[in-house]
C-alpha cells in the first residue's frame, strides 16, 4: 500500500511535473506568439485558470494524503527515506529566454505544504516573467518601429534631398540647353537670312530666266538661234581677263618672300629676335559674315558664338604675341638704320599736332617720318582696329609720276611696294589681307586717275597718298584726286601728300574732317660725307645722304637690279639687257625707296601697336563699338565733300576746260590703262555686249609663270638686319579672309540687242599679265620684253581705233546723273593700228553694202532730221583751253549715240568740245544731262566712232566715265 502510494506520489508528481511543464509551455508559447489574434489570447487566459482551479484541489488532495503516508512512516522511516533520498534526484525545468535549461535539484526533503508553496510561488515568477518578456518585446516592437520611423523620415529626406537635386540638375540643364538653343537659333537665324538673301537672288534670277523664256517665245527659230549665239558669247565673255597669277578670290595665304635660311641661322635668329608661335586650334567662322553690315561694322553681340574676337582665352593669347610682333618689327626697322631704341628716334618719328599748321613743310617734321592731327592719328588706329577686328583687306595706294613709280629698279623696290613687302607678312599673323599699290605713271600725272579715283585705285583703299610734284604742280589736280577718292562707295580714305604740297590737305582737313597724313623726307639721317663715314653706317644707310665730295660715288652705289636670272625651266627668246633702264637723274635708286617706303610702314606700325594695346587693355577684352566702326567717320566726311561750296578749293578750275561735275559728285570709270585695281572688272572690254567682245583681241600671253627665282637685289646682304626674315620667322602662315571688293564694280545685263551695229577692227594693246599695282602683280612678261624682272606695270595702254574700225559699242550700268565722258589719244601714228592697216573700207567689208547697212541704221535715227548739228544734251557751250590741233583730215567726224540717239560732230566742233586738261590728257564730255535717267540709276548704251580719214587718223581710247 505504501509502496502504491508512493508509487502512486511519484505518479503524481510526475504528471503535475508534466502539466507543470505544459501549462509553462502553454503560457510561453501563448506568451512568445505575438502574432495570435485577440480571441486566441482570451481562450489560453481561461483555460490557466481552470487549470490553476484544478491545481489547487490537487494540491489539498495531496495534503490530505499526506496525512495518511506520515502515519505510516513513522514506523517505516527508514525505507521510506531511502526511497525518497532515491527519487529526490528528479529534474527541475525552467523556462530561460525562451529555452530549457535542466537544474539538478537539492536534495533536500520538502513537504507538501512547501512544494505547493514553492509551485505556486513560481508560476507567479513565471507570471511576472512572461510580463516582463511581454513588456520588453512590446519595448522592443516600439524601438523596432521608432528606428523603422527614423529610418523612413531619413529616406524620405534623402528621396527629397535627391528630388531637389534632381530639380537643380535638370534646371542647369534646361539652362545649358536654353543656352545652346539660343546659340544655335542665332546661327540659324542668320542662316536663314543669307539663305533668304540668297533665294531673293535666285528667285530675281528665276524671274529674269521666266521673262527671257518668254520673251523668248514670241522669237522666230532664226532670232532663236542668235539669241542662245549670243548667251553663250556673253558666257564666254566673263571669262575675259582672267587672273594669271591664279589667287584665291575667296582665301588668301600668304607666300614668305624672305631669304632662304639654314635651320642653324634661323635659330640662331629666333634666340634673338623671337618669332609667332600662336595658332589656333578651335573652329572658327570662315565665311564672310561681315560683308552683310554697312562697311562691315559687325556690332559686338552680333558675332557668332565661336568668333576669335569673343573668345577672352584666345585673345589673352593673341593680342600680347600681336605687339610682340609688331614691336620686334619696328625694333629691327630702327636696327636696320642704327636708330636709338628708346623712342629718341629723330628719323623715325611722327608729329601728332591738334591742328594743322600752315606751312607744314616748314616744320621739324618735314625731316622725319611726317607730320598729321591728333584726330587724324585716332581715325588711323580706328581703321587699323576695323582692319584686324572684320579681317578686312588694309589697303595703302599712291597716285603719282615716273620718279614714285620708281622707275629705273624693279618694281618690288619702289618705296609703295616696300610698305606692303614689310606690312604684309605682320598683318597676316594678325588675320588680315594688305597690299599697297604703285600707280606711278610714267610722263604722267594723276588727272586722268583723278577723274575717277576710287573706281580706278580701289574702292577698299585705306590711305591714299598723291605724289606727282613734278607733273602736276596746280593745286587742282590734288582736290579732284582727294575728292573722288573719297566721294562714293566703299572705304573714305586717310589722305596723303609728300611735302611742300600740303594745301589741299588743310583745306579738306578744315573743311570736310578729313583725316590727313604729310609724309617727310627723312633728311635727318645722318650724312656721309666720307667713304670712311660710309662704311660705318648700317648697309640699310650706306650711299643714302652723301656730302658733294662722294656724291659721284654715292650715285654709282644707288640701284641694285637685273634684268634676268637663269632658272631651269624657261629661257627667254629675247635678249634680256644687264639691267633695267629709266635711271635718270631725278630717278631715285632703290636705297632711297626703301627708306621712304620704311618711314611710311613705321608710321602705320607705331599707330597698330597702340590700337592693340588699346584692345589689349580693355576690361575682359571688350572694346565698345563706337572705338573701331568707321560708318559714321566715313559718313561725316563724305557727306561734307559732297556739300562743298563752289569757292571752296580748286577743283571748279577744271570747268572752263571740261567740267566741274566730279568736284561734288563721284564717278565710275573704266580703263585700258595699267595698272589697276580688280584688273579682271575694271576694263573696257567688261562694258561691250559679246558680239563686240568677239571682235577684241586677246592680251598677249606670259611667257613664263610666278613665281620668279629667289632674287638678291631684294634682299639686304647676308650680316645685315634682315627685317623681311625676323618678320616671318614663326609656325607656317595661315589662309586669310579675302574680301571681296569686286562687286563694286557691276557688269552690264544687256537686256537688249546693239541699236547700232558693233566694230570689228577694234585693237587692244595692252600688257600681258596681271596688273594691279601691288607686290602680288605679275605684269608686261610678254615675249617682246627685254626686262623679264623689271616688273613695273605701268602702261598707256588702250583700244586702238580709226575709221576703219566701226561702231564701239558698251552698256554704262548704274547711270544716274546723266554724265558721260571720253579718254582718248590723237596723236598716234597713222596706219598704227594693226588690225586695220590692210584693210580698205568699215569692218573690211564692201563699202557699199556697209553703206547701205549704216543707211539703214542711220534712218531710225530721229537726230539725222537734224544733219550735223551739235546735241549737247543741255550742256552749256564753253570757251574751252585748246592744244595744238592734231593733224585731222577735213572729212573727220566723230560721232556717238546714247540708247540709239546720234550725235555727230565736225573735226572744228570736237577740237572745240575736247578740252586737254593735263599734258597728252584729252578727254571730251559727252554728255552732262540729269533729264536723261530722270535721277534713277539706268543703264544706257553708250557708243562711238570715227569716220572720214579710212585708217590715217588714229586714236587710242584709254577712259570711259559716266555718273
Amino acid at each position: 500500500m505504501t509502496n502504491q502510494l508512493s508509487g502512486n506520489r511519484r505518479e503524481n508528481d510526475d504528471d503535475d511535473e508534466e502539466e507543470m511543464d505544459g501549462l509553462i509551455r502553454t503560457t510561453s508559447s501563448s506568451g512568445g506568439s505575438r502574432s495570435n489574434t485577440t480571441t486566441t489570447r482570451n481562450t489560453n487566459n481561461n483555460s490557466k485558470v481552470w487549470k490553476i482551479l484544478a491545481f489547487v484541489l490537487f494540491a489539498i488532495l495531496i495534503l490530505f494524503a499526506t496525512d495518511v503516508i506520515e502515519f505510516k512512516e513513522a514506523t517505516h522511516s527508514s525505507s521510506i527515506h531511502s526511497g525518497h533520498q532515491k527519487n529526490s534526484s528528479s529534474s527541475e525545468i525552467a523556462m530561460i529566454d525562451g529555452s530549457i535549461e535542466q537544474k539538478e535539484k537539492p536534495n533536500v526533503v520538502v513537504t507538501s505544504t512547501e512544494k505547493s508553496n514553492t509551485e505556486n510561488t513560481k508560476v507567479e515568477e513565471e507570471l511576472v516573467q512572461k510580463k516582463a518578456e511581454e513588456e520588453e518585446a512590446a519595448a522592443v516592437k516600439a524601438q523596432i518601429d521608432t528606428e523603422a520611423e527614423a529610418k523612413k523620415k531619413l529616406e524620405e529626406e534623402a528621396a527629397a534631398k535627391k528630388k531637389v537635386e534632381e530639380k537643380e540638375a535638370t534646371a542647369k540643364k534646361n539652362a545649358e540647353d536654353d543656352a545652346t538653343a539660343k546659340a544655335k537659333a542665332d546661327e540659324e537665324a542668320a542662316k536663314k537670312k543669307r539663305n533668304a538673301a540668297a533665294k531673293a537672288k535666285l528667285d530675281e534670277e528665276a524671274k529674269k530666266k521666266v521673262e527671257e523664256e518668254e520673251a523668248a517665245v514670241k522669237l522666230t527659230a532664226e532670232e532663236e538661234a542668235k539669241k542662245k549665239a549670243e548667251e553663250e558669247e556673253a558666257v564666254a565673255a566673263t571669262a575675259v581677263d582672267e587672273l594669271e597669277s591664279g589667287v584665291d578670290t575667296t582665301r588668301h595665304t600668304y607666300t614668305p618672300r624672305g631669304r632662304p635660311m639654314s635651320d642653324a641661322d634661323q635659330k640662331v635668329m629666333v634666340e634673338k629676335w623671337g618669332s609667332w608661335r600662336l595658332e589656333d586650334k578651335k573652329e572658327r567662322p570662315i565665311e564672310d559674315y561681315y560683308s552683310s553690315y554697312p562697311n562691315r561694322d559687325v556690332p559686338r553681340i552680333k558675332f557668332p558664338t565661336n568668333a576669335w574676337q569673343t573668345d577672352k582665352e584666345w585673345l589673352s593669347k593673341f593680342l600680347p604675341e600681336s605687339i610682340s610682333l609688331v614691336d620686334r618689327t619696328i625694333t629691327a626697322i630702327l636696327d636696320e638704320y642704327g636708330q636709338p631704341k628708346d623712342g629718341s628716334s629723330e628719323l623715325f618719328h611722327v608729329e601728332k599736332h591738334e591742328a594743322w599748321i600752315d606751312k607744314m613743310e616748314k616744320e621739324k617734321c618735314n625731316s622725319q617720318s611726317g607730320c598729321t592731327t591728333s584726330t587724324s592719328w585716332e581715325n588711323l588706329k580706328r581703321r587699323l582696329l576695323h582692319a584686324v577686328m572684320t579681317e578686312d583687306m588694309f589697303v595703302f595706294a599712291m597716285g603719282g609720276h615716273s620718279s614714285a613709280a620708281g622707275h629705273g629698279n624693279h618694281f618690288q623696290q619702289s618705296y609703295t611696294l616696300q610698305v606692303q613687302w614689310i606690312l604684309e607678312g605682320v598683318f597676316s599673323r594678325l588675320g588680315v589681307r594688305h597690299q599697297s599699290r604703285n600707280f606711278g605713271l610714267g610722263g604722267l600725272g594723276t588727272t586722268q586717275t583723278g577723274l575717277a579715283t576710287k573706281s580706278i585705285l580701289g574702292h577698299d583703299v585705306d590711305m591714299l597718298l598723291w605724289d606727282s610734284g613734278m607733273t602736276e604742280k596746280e593745286a587742282k589736280a590734288r582736290d579732284m584726286f582727294f575728292r573722288q577718292g573719297i566721294l562714293g562707295d566703299g572705304k573714305v580714305p586717310m589722305i596723303m601728300s609728300m611735302t611742300t604740297r600740303n594745301d589741299v590737305l588743310a583745306m579738306l582737313n578744315k573743311n570736310a574732317d578729313a583725316d590727313i597724313f604729310m609724309v617727310g623726307d627723312q633728311s635727318s639721317l645722318p650724312q656721309a660725307d666720307t667713304l670712311e663715314d660710309v662704311k660705318k653706317m648700317p648697309w640699310a644707310a650706306q650711299y643714302v645722304r652723301c656730302g658733294g665730295e662722294i656724291s659721284g660715288i654715292c650715285r654709282e652705289n644707288e640701284y641694285k637690279g637685273v634684268c634676268w636670272i637663269d632658272r631651269d625651266d624657261f629661257t627667254p627668246k629675247t635678249k634680256q639687257n644687264a639691267a633695267p633702264g629709266g635711271r635718270a637723274k631725278w630717278h631715285p635708286g632703290n636705297r632711297k625707296h626703301q627708306l621712304q617706303g620704311r618711314a611710311i610702314a613705321f608710321s602705320i606700325l607705331e599707330a597698330l601697336k597702340e590700337a592693340l594695346t588699346l584692345w589689349n587693355e580693355a576690361k575682359d577684352y571688350e572694346l565698345a563699338d563706337e572705338t573701331w566702326h568707321v560708318t559714321p567717320l566715313y559718313d561725316n566726311v563724305r557727306t561734307k565733300v559732297e556739300n562743298l561750296k563752289p569757292d571752296v578749293g580748286s577743283c571748279r578750275e577744271y570747268e572752263s576746260q571740261f567740267s566741274s561735275f566730279m568736284c561734288n559728285t563721284s564717278v565710275k570709270a573704266r580703263s585700258e590703262f595699267t595698272p589697276r585695281a580688280y584688273p579682271d572688272h575694271s576694263n573696257i572690254r567688261t562694258l561691250m555686249p559679246p558680239t563686240q567682245v568677239e571682235h577684241i583681241n586677246d592680251p598677249p600671253e606670259s611667257v613664263y609663270q610666278p613665281p620668279d627665282v629667289f632674287n638678291e637685289n631684294l634682299h639686304p646682304p647676308v650680316g645685315a638686319v634682315d627685317v623681311l626674315s625676323i618678320i616671318e620667322a614663326g609656325v607656317p602662315y595661315k589662309s586669310n579672309l579675302s574680301p571681296d571688293y569686286s562687286h563694286f564694280y557691276p557688269k552690264p545685263k544687256f537686256e537688249k540687242n546693239p541699236t547700232v551695229p558693233v566694230g570689228k577692227g577694234y585693237h587692244l594693246n595692252t600688257y600681258s599679265g596681271f596688273c594691279d599695282g601691288s607686290v602680288d602683280s605679275w605684269c608686261n612678261k610678254g615675249s617682246d620684253q627685254n626686262c623679264l624682272l623689271y616688273n613695273h606695270n605701268d602702261g598707256r595702254n588702250g583700244l586702238i581705233m580709226d575709221s576703219y574700225c566701226g561702231w564701239m559699242v558698251t552698256n554704262l550700268p548704274e547711270l544716274k546723273h546723266g554724265f558721260i565722258a571720253l579718254k582718248f589719244e590723237s596723236w598716234h601714228p597713222s596706219k598704227s593700228n594693226p588690225k586695220t592697216k590692210s584693210w580698205n573700207s568699215v569692218n573690211n567689208e564692201k563699202r557699199e553694202l556697209y553703206e547701205e547697212n549704216d543707211r539703214t541704221f542711220l534712218r531710225s535715227s530721229a537726230d539725222l532730221k537734224q544733219g550735223n548739228s551739235v546735241g549737247y544734251h543741255g550742256v552749256e557751250e564753253r570757251n574751252l583751253k585748246k592744244a595744238k590741233v592734231p593733224d585731222y583730215c577735213s572729212d573727220f567726224r566723230f560721232e556717238y549715240s546714247v540708247d540709239g540717239k546720234v550725235t555727230s560732230l565736225t573735226k572744228d566742233e570736237f577740237v572745240k568740245r575736247t578740252g586737254v586738261i593735263q599734258r597728252v590728257v584729252e578727254v571730251i564730255p559727252i554728255v552732262e544731262d540729269p533729264s536723261l535717267t530722270g535721277g534713277e540709276e539706268k543703264e544706257i548704251e553708250f557708243a562711238f566712232r570715227i569716220t572720214g580719214c579710212e585708217n590715217d587718223k588714229t586714236f587710242s581710247v584709254t577712259h570711259i566715265y559716266w555718273a
